[in-house]
């Protein structure tokens, strides 16, 4: 365990034990499951990033961008950065900790695809965290299922982070009709994102191919509406299992996209309101 008797700038967070389990890992760094030295019950998860890893101006400027952003964005439906600080060796983001894993396992284990009532109800929260992350004028850029974190209020932080078949039991029998309002979604993972005024244009293509919207992908300028893409993409993924669009290679799904065609299948029961935002 690690201990860190000053913590950030504002001095929110004053001993936090950093433990060995290990909630995620990224190109950067992992993160982990922490609590508060004197009070376990307060919980974090702090990304710990190796500053070896942060190789030249751009990706500093992404990572400080990143604390920046995250750090003016305050919803229910966004996760929350808490602190930030930094050592010789790392930098470390102390975040709120969501206890359910991300909606991609969330899809996998509710049999690879969600009913459209459960879909429709999870993306309104997906919705109303864009609509935060939009209201300071930032664009997520790169929305995916794995960027989709949850969390069960009735459920226990320990419960499930020590054992992961106590989640994967705790997902597969959720009652979803009952207690769908005990289910927060969060967006997480703010490292595309950037700033863009309303009459703004972005170039750099950045983001997952699969969900990027034909303008980023095929290297043209855009604006706020990419995100509104992808949320369309996610829906789509949500109530089929697999992505709208699909290319064995850049230039194939630039065609495919252009083309716009995408089909749902007929094992899908969908409404005309569902068949509509589609």
């Amino acid at each position: 365990m690690l201990h860190f008797p000053s913590w950030g700038q504002h001095g929110k967070l004053k001993e936090i034990t950093l433990t060995s389990k290990i909630l995620g890992k990224g190109q950067f760094g992992t993160v982990h499951y922490s609590h508060c030295k004197n009070d376990e019950r307060d919980v974090y998860a702090i990304k710990v990033i190796d500053r070896k890893r942060i190789n030249g101006e751009k990706d500093l400027h992404n990572l400080q961008n990143e604390i920046l952003i995250m750090s003016e964005i305050n919803s229910d439906y966004v996760v929350k950065l808490k602190d930030a600080t930094k050592t010789s060796n790392f930098y470390y983001l102390a975040m709120e900790l969501c206890n359910g894993g991300d909606l991609e396992n969330y899809k996998k284990i509710r049999g690879g695809f969600l009913k459209e009532k459960e879909a429709r109800l999870i993306l309104r929260q997906i919705m109303q965290g864009i609509a935060a992350i939009k209201e300071k004028d930032v664009m997520h850029r790169d929305l995916k299922l794995p960027n989709v974190m949850l969390h069960f209020e009735e459920m226990t932080h320990l419960s499930a982070i020590d054992n992961p078949q106590v989640l994967k039991e705790y997902i597969s029998h959720f009652d979803f009709k009952n207690l769908h309002q005990t289910l927060k979604c969060k967006i997480a993972d703010l490292g595309f994102a950037r700033k863009l005024g309303e009459d703004e244009l972005a170039k750099t293509g950045c983001g997952t191919p699969l969900l990027m919207a034909p303008e980023v992908l095929g290297g043209q300028h855009y604006n706020h509406k990419a995100d509104v893409w992808s949320i369309g993409c996610l829906f789509y993924e949500l109530i089929t299992g697999f992505m709208p669009f699909t290319g064995i290679s850049h230039a194939n799904l630039r065609e495919n996209l252009k083309k716009g065609l995408f089909k749902i299948p007929k094992t899908v029961q969908l409404s005309l309101q569902g068949l509509s935002f589609m």
